[in-house]
Parts: structure tokens; C-alpha cells; sequence
């Protein structure tokens, strides 16, 4: 198995996952509020916007350790 990270083209499978996880591990929470939390995690720009800063973070370190 090779971990790779991800990019926009994962975004699916990622939301995918997280949907069917979430099913499983959060029981106590009210499927509204399910939907409310993948939403705001899981969204599709929500995750562009995470993979864009996540890259930017690494781009800065690459900078610092030069």
C-alpha cells in the first residue's frame, strides 16, 4: 500500500468515506446534524480549500528549511 496525498480528484472518494464512516462512528448524532457536520467538513470547496492550504503550508516550510 502507498499513501499519496490527495488532490481534487480524490475529492469524491473522500467524501464517500467520510460518509459511510461517519454513519457508523457518530450514532448519537441526529442525522440533520450529520448532514450539517459532512457538509461543512466534507463539502466539495470546503476540501479544495483544505488541499490549498495544506499545500501552501508545505510550500512555506519547503521556504523556512532552504
Amino acid at each position: 500500500m502507498q499513501i499519496i496525498p490527495a488532490t481534487e480528484l480524490h475529492i469524491n472518494d473522500i467524501q464517500n468515506i467520510a460518509k459511510i464512516t461517519w454513519q457508523h462512528t457518530y450514532t448519537f448524532l441526529s442525522s440533520e446534524q450529520m448532514e450539517y457536520m459532512l457538509d461543512w467538513m466534507y463539502s466539495t470547496s470546503s476540501l479544495q480549500e483544505q488541499m490549498h492550504n495544506h499545500r501552501s503550508e508545505e510550500h512555506t516550510s519547503e521556504l523556512q528549511s532552504h
